[in-house]
């Protein structure tokens, strides 16, 4: 081999060398900025945040001598990376494990928005929580579960907090504006059963914080009183002003039951008070029940007139009985003729074509989406002529109508689905679970459809605004329990209906 031939050879197996450690080097760099990625997503900085900042400093110096070319040194980072991303993998599965009664507590919190609802308690808790899982990541087991137990029950005492404003926030708002109308001078009565209710609500809640149906129904009760007893301290603020106020309050009164008695044919008059008028009209009322027995009573003998009637009907039927049947006959003789006719028109062999080529029509059309949108993003269903596309992958925050970023390529994909029937009317339908009162979850709902409506239109060159709508169903259309999290999980979503997508063979 001349010796040219041989520096050649080696210079081409260097920079092979090179090229297969760069590329070693790169994967692993990869590897290790998605371990970090998923890391970041399982909140690392919270629960191990040593670990977690060791990493990122790491990785960091890593990408940076990669760049330069550095790769030795670039190794030797990505290495010390890679330890602290399973080090702090590690520590949040122990973590987990150990303090997973204060993980649920903090869980349960989130539900109910404590952040929003009870910020106060939420901080005292929040930071309980966070100072046990970094005693933990040092190794001090028994002192981290003390603190986590700690956090716990101020998790615990935000969530009740929360609740009780979820449920009794709209009651305690209309008590406020009571007071502030001096409700307590001018309807006390009123106004106390109002607070009695709302103390009765939290009270229940404080015993079962999770039977939020009997709380609930005593906040509606505080806020029927709460609202009644400002508009009486309205009205009567209002009518003291006035020289004639009082004469103003007994004449709407009588109004009210003047219109009452005219209604029960009965004429009211207030001069000796609202007793004698009352009874009159009582009476009156007493009276037309009365009538009305005898009515019933009068129907009765009318019934038995009508029995009377048709069994002499009867003969007649029976004669019409026999000229029927030959009518019948004849409509089945016209009957037979005219399957004879549609047979000629359609046959058997014909309906199963055009059943097959709707089957492939319809298997290619699923087998399309199926390649824009994943098991994992959407779901596909068929009820009669419409196509549902149930947007699983779209998940909304609790509460909050904006489109995630992350779910604006599921979106841009689905606009191509879409686009391929232009000419389909379109129905973008929000559904919530059950949490929260149901005007409020129909109007989010409402908001929800419309973001996507949107977002739709925006993107989309061949979709006609005219075709696509957008409808907000609340929480009356679960799909699923509103028991448990994952059942709410399942009603907080997005449907897309295409309407008369698949043909029929009829």
């Amino acid at each position: 081999m001349s010796s040219f031939l041989m520096r050649t050879s080696i210079v081409f197996l260097v920079l092979l060398t090179v090229s297969a450690a760069n590329a070693d080097v790169e994967q692993r760099l990869r590897d290790a900025e998605t371990a970090f990625t998923e890391l970041k997503q399982q909140e690392a900085h919270l629960l191990s945040p040593r670990n977690f900042k060791k990493a990122k400093s790491n990785l960091e110096q890593a990408q940076k001598n990669f760049k330069l070319g550095r790769n030795e040194k670039a190794s030797k980072y990505l290495y010390s990376a890679e330890h602290a991303i399973e080090a702090a993998n590690n520590v949040i599965s122990e973590a987990r494990k150990t303090l997973k009664t204060a993980f649920k507590a903090r869980s349960d919190a989130d539900i109910v928005r404590v952040t929003y609802n009870a910020p106060r308690q939420f901080v005292g808790a929040d930071k309980k929580f966070i100072a046990s899982l970094s005693t933990f990541e040092n190794g001090k087991v028994d002192k981290a579960e003390e603190t986590a137990l700690a956090s716990e029950k101020l998790y615990r005492e935000a969530e009740l907090i929360a609740i009780k404003v979820i449920i009794t926030g709209t009651a305690d708002t209309m008590i406020q504006v009571a007071k502030k109308n001096k409700s307590g001078k001018f309807a006390p009565s009123t106004l106390k059963l109002a607070m009695d209710f709302e103390r009765e609500a939290e009270a229940s809640l404080d015993i079962n914080r999770y039977d939020r149906e009997n709380a609930q129904l005593l906040a509606d009760e505080a806020y029927y009183y709460a609202a009644y007893s400002n508009y009486v301290s309205l009205w009567a603020r209002r009518l003291r002003k006035q020289h004639d106020g009082y004469e103003q309050t007994w004449l709407s009164i009588d109004e009210h039951l003047t219109r009452i008695g005219r209604e029960v044919n009965f004429k009211a008059e207030f001069n000796e008070g609202l007793g004698p008028p009352t009874e009159g009209i009582i009476e009156a009322i007493s009276k037309l029940y009365a009538r009305n027995e005898k009515l019933e009573a009068d129907n009765v003998v009318l019934r038995g007139l009508l029995d009377k009637s048709q069994s002499e009907l009867a003969v007649l039927n029976e004669k019409m009985r026999t000229e029927l049947e030959a009518a019948l006959a004849e409509l089945e003789r016209w009957k037979a003729e005219y399957g004879s006719l549609k047979g000629e028109f359609m046959s058997e062999m014909e309906r199963k074509k055009l059943e097959e080529e709707i089957r492939l029509e319809q298997e290619q059309r699923m087998k399309r989406f199926r390649e824009l949108l994943t098991d994992e993003e959407a779901l596909i269903l068929i009820d009669g002529r419409d196509i549902i596309i149930r947007l699983i992958g779209l998940q909304f925050a609790s509460g909050i109508h904006e489109i995630p970023l992350e779910t604006y390529d599921l979106l841009r994909r689905t606009i191509v689905a879409l686009e391929e029937y232009p000419d389909k009317m379109i129905v973008i339908g929000g559904h919530t679970d059950a949490l929260g009162k149901t005007g409020s979850n129909q109007l989010l709902s409402e908001r929800r459809s419309r973001s996507v409506h949107n977002y739709l239109l925006s993107n989309s060159q061949k979709l006609d605004p005219q075709n696509i709508s957008s409808v907000g169903y609340g929480e009356s259309r679960p799909i699923a329990t509103n028991e448990t999290k994952e059942g709410r999980g399942q009603n907080r979503r997005l449907e897309i209906v295409m309407k008369n997508v698949v043909r029929s063979v009829r």
